[in-house]
């Protein structure tokens, strides 16, 4: 485990607690394992309308849902 700095609209200086899984999969069509990722937590919602539990870089999703 380790901390994330991360800076975003109305936060000049957050922490995000992150670990790194040893593989996340991805279903869409099929299942994608992907390694080497960081996932970070958050107290605070993503948003107002609470439609968003997490984000990932594009490079990784490719339109499929996260399965933890």
């Amino acid at each position: 485990m380790f901390l994330i700095p991360y800076k975003s609209i109305g936060n000049e200086n957050g922490i995000l607690l992150g670990f790194k899984p040893d593989y996340v999969v991805m279903k869409s069509d099929e299942k994608i394992y992907v390694e080497n990722s960081v996932i970070g937590i958050c107290n605070e919602s993503l948003s107002n309308n609470k439609i968003y539990s997490g984000i990932f870089g594009l490079e990784i999703l490719k339109e499929g849902v996260l399965e933890l």
